[in-house]
């Protein structure tokens, strides 16, 4: 059985909008999107061996305006014209001459303890200068750039932030405004105290092997815990025997253990059975194999 289509008398040309079905005698056309040449009449012609039947169907297609001269929103269009329409220009703005920079208030002084955070603010006139430059030193030398230092300058409002600050940091800052009517500055002092810092020297523990100091290893480990002294040999070798000693001392003198590691020797070539059970049934198996022979008579 055999299903063709025709549009117009011709048949259907192939084309990515068309989708033909035929399946257990369902036969349908699906057009995914149809254009004004597409009007006209549609047979469908099944044929077979027997003979041949058919159905036409006809259906006509409306094209869309390319260009629409007719207002879509009449009720809008009055709006329009009225936004449309000229109007009065609003009177220029009164230009103003620009002023120098003026701090309003100084720079503080600052007391903190290394590892505080520091804040530094103060206030400039004009607010709104975009010629204004802003630039920040510590005594005297430019302030270099830090991921810990955070600058601000925002409607006459500055700020210098320091997440954390150390001994070096200490000094005088300073703080430039400048455009080309000239400049101003003020400047605040920050000191940071050192943190106090304890230091004790432990005694020391030693190992020592056959009278030698014991050497770094990836097998061994040494462990000194709250006067818990351990030694972890992870796996022992021939070369490991002989007599450990551990020696700790410290300014008032010194003191020591011993002990001793023996350790057997693996054979490289085993030439002992290690299941005689399995070696018997082995050699019984073994001889069951052969013929054997039974001499008669003398």
């Amino acid at each position: 059985l055999t299903v063709e289509w025709y549009h117009n008398g011709y048949p259907l040309a192939n084309g990515h909008r068309f989708r033909k079905t035929h399946d257990f005698g369902y036969v349908s056309l699906d057009i995914l999107y149809a254009f004004p040449e597409d009007s006209g009449e549609w047979t469908c012609v099944a044929t077979n061996s027997l003979g041949e039947a058919q159905s036409s169907a006809s259906f006509n297609v409306i094209g869309n305006k390319v260009i629409y001269d007719e207002s879509q929103h009449p009720e809008s269009l009055h709006r329009i014209q009225q936004i449309e329409a000229p109007k009065e220009l609003p009177p220029e703005p009164v230009e103003l001459k620009p002023l120098a920079p003026q701090f309003i208030s100084p720079l503080q002084t600052i007391e903190r303890i290394e590892g505080q955070p520091a804040h530094f603010e103060t206030r400039v006139t004009p607010i709104n200068d975009p010629q204004m430059r802003v630039q920040w030193f510590k005594d005297g030398a430019p302030l270099l750039n830090s991921n810990r230092f955070h600058h601000t300058s925002d409607f006459g409002f500055i700020g210098l932030d320091i997440a954390y600050t150390v001994p070096e940091d200490s000094g005088v800052y300073t703080v430039v405004a400048a455009n080309e009517q000239g400049q101003d500055q003020t400047e605040g002092y920050l000191g940071v105290e050192s943190k106090s810092v304890f230091r004790i020297s432990l005694f020391p523990v030693l190992m020592f092997h056959n009278g030698r100091p014991l050497a770094a290893s990836s097998r061994i480990a040494m462990r000194n815990e709250f006067g818990l002294v351990t030694l972890d040999i992870h796996y022992v070798l021939p070369e490991d025997v002989g007599e450990f000693c551990c020696l700790a001392r410290n300014a008032a003198g010194e003191d020591q253990t011993t002990g001793s590691l023996h350790c057997q020797s693996r054979a490289s070539i085993l030439g002992d059975v290690q299941h005689p059970e399995s070696w018997k049934r082995i050699q019984a198996c073994f001889f069951l194999s052969y013929p054997l022979k039974v001499f008669a008579g003398n």
